[in-house]
């Protein structure tokens, strides 16, 4: 019976140890950090080239061991842990329009922040809104909203995007960033 267990048990770890995760060039990876208090944001680019991308490189992230001296650079999703796909907005169904980015304007988007990688702030320009942008050619971070807005004021996504949104028409389009913090709506 021992035997039997320890040869389910190695078989299962077998199969655990053995099952990659198989993202898609453009998907949203979310890894959780410090305490669940809140998660990093990522792009997968998988085998896709790049200028100034490293050997083994296939995220797209802000990163530094700095966290105010962050930057738009190429990383490995082996060095990181707990990590999922999260695309929330690719079934979004509400008053306005979000659009999975195809693969050329995913990559397009990638060579603008390469190019020009806005400075980070916290709560305007942070791993969310980077993602989101890259993804969706929108700026948005729901953590930020989720953290900083009383409960009731985000209590759905739908709600949450609908406070965007208002916010939004509001300050408008900066450019070809759309960037709304909905910390701000009244």
């Amino acid at each position: 019976e021992v035997k039997m267990k320890t040869t389910l048990l190695a078989a299962l770890l077998f199969q655990l140890l053995s099952q990659t995760v198989q993202y898609k060039y453009g998907d949203i990876i979310a890894f959780k950090r410090r305490g669940n208090f809140y998660k990093h944001f990522g792009i997968y680019i998988g085998g896709q080239k790049f200028p100034k991308q490293k050997e083994g490189d296939d995220i797209f992230h802000y990163a530094s061991k700095d966290l105010w001296r962050n930057k738009c650079k190429f990383g490995q999703l082996r060095k990181e842990r707990n990590h999922v796909e999260f695309n929330y907005l690719d079934n979004f169904n509400g008053s306005f329009e979000v659009k999975v980015g195809t693969p050329d304007e995913i990559t397009e988007r990638i060579q603008i922040r390469l190019q020009d990688c806005p400075k980070y702030k916290l709560l305007k320009e942070n791993c969310e809104h980077l993602a989101t942008y890259i993804r969706y050619n929108v700026s948005l971070a729901l953590q930020v909203c989720l953290g900083r807005v009383e409960t009731n004021r985000c209590e759905s996504l739908h709600e949450t995007l609908f406070l965007w949104w208002r916010c939004r028409e509001t300050c408008g389009l900066s450019g070809r960033y759309p960037t709304c913090n909905v910390v701000n709506v009244s």
